[in-house]
């Protein structure tokens, strides 16, 4: 069996046990996407609270405090990075080790592997593994993106963690901030 299908081979089981880390490992991409969205408008919810302090704005409904938002903030980032950072960590350890028993079987196969050079990798066993590993992982996802499509499980990914947030989150903090000074005028 010649090299490059061997080193095929060896990519698409690499994709696959990639994909099947992510299911157990439960990294689902769209609690990713919602928990950065919720930090975004925790970030943009303390920026306007800093800005309000300064126009001394009084009455209506009273802002939650910085410390309340750098609370939730803390506990968001402690979940996510116990939710994303260990697991990847995990893979990372993981694809380490097989990329050294690679290194070991194709070593010697440092040219001519692939017809063409791969920028920075070569046309070597480096060069046909990074190749196949994007065709393999960017058909996967397209593979998942058409399956969503077509069983209609495509969804805009807006926290729900608080009431309320859904429309507001579209408007930024700056208009949010001219919408309150035109108020107090």
């Amino acid at each position: 069996m010649d090299v490059w299908l061997q080193i095929l081979l060896f990519s698409l089981g690499i994709s696959i046990f990639s994909q099947l880390l992510n299911k157990l490992m439960k990294i689902d991409p769209n609690t990713i996407k919602s928990t950065q969205s919720r930090l975004k408008q925790l970030y943009q919810e303390l920026e306007m609270n800093r800005n309000s302090h300064e126009i001394n704005i009084s009455g209506g409904n009273s802002p939650r405090s910085n410390q309340e938002i750098n609370q939730e903030l803390f506990e968001l980032t402690k979940k996510m990075t116990k939710e994303q950072l260990l697991p990847t960590c995990l893979r990372c350890g993981i694809f380490w080790v097989i990329y050294a028993i690679l290194g070991f079987l194709y070593g010697q196969y440092t040219e001519g592997v692939i017809p063409f050079p791969m920028l920075f990798f070569g046309s070597g066993w480096v060069g046909a593994y990074f190749l196949f590993s994007l065709i393999f992982g960017f058909g996967f996802y397209g593979l998942q993106r058409l399956y969503r499509k077509i069983t209609h499980r495509e969804q805009n990914v807006i926290s729900t963690e608080k009431p309320g947030l859904g429309t507001e989150s579209r408007i930024s903090w700056k208009d949010r901030l001219n919408a309150v000074k035109k108020e107090l005028k």
